[in-house]
């Protein structure tokens, strides 16, 4: 008898060797109640749900890519609405002060602007993003002065 998803090459069941029928229930059990067995039927379980090794890495990378265009799009479609409410209320874009490294700062801006930081602090998607601006612009900011 051999199990060909154990990894563990000391077993009787891998090596090949002869097992005593008589304590075959107990080779058995011991076989089956091992961490190597069950990592083994895990894979084999996934393998046979996915198809192959490659389609594993390839379906976590696709969902992870979806995820994003996901959010880009849903921050766009934000930025696009709160253009849209800023141009039918007549309301002025901009204001003293644009620059990315003051978003953190709600009043200093145009309308669209401070609308951004707004609703930002009430969504985490728009909030994250506009903390990923504020953190580029300072890096930005801090490249352009050692130069």
């Amino acid at each position: 008898m051999t199990c060909v998803g154990k990894e563990s090459r000391e077993s009787s069941f891998i090596s090949g060797h002869e097992v005593s029928y008589k304590h075959i229930n107990k080779a058995v059990g011991i076989n089956e109640n091992s961490k190597y067995h069950h990592n083994s039927v895990t894979a084999v379980l996934q393998l046979s749900k996915q198809g192959d090794i490659e389609s594993l890495f390839n379906n976590s990378q696709v969902t992870y890519r979806e995820k994003q265009i996901e959010t880009r799009r849903q921050i766009l479609q934000s930025l696009i609405d709160i253009a849209l409410l800023t141009g039918i209320q007549r309301l002025a874009y901009r204001g003293k002060e644009e620059a990315d490294y003051s978003l953190n700062q709600i009043g200093k801006h145009g309308s669209f602007m401070d609308l951004v930081l707004l609703i930002s602090e009430y969504g985490m998607i728009l909030k994250t993003y506009v903390e990923q601006c504020i953190e580029y612009s300072k890096k930005k900011i801090m490249k352009e002065r050692k130069k």
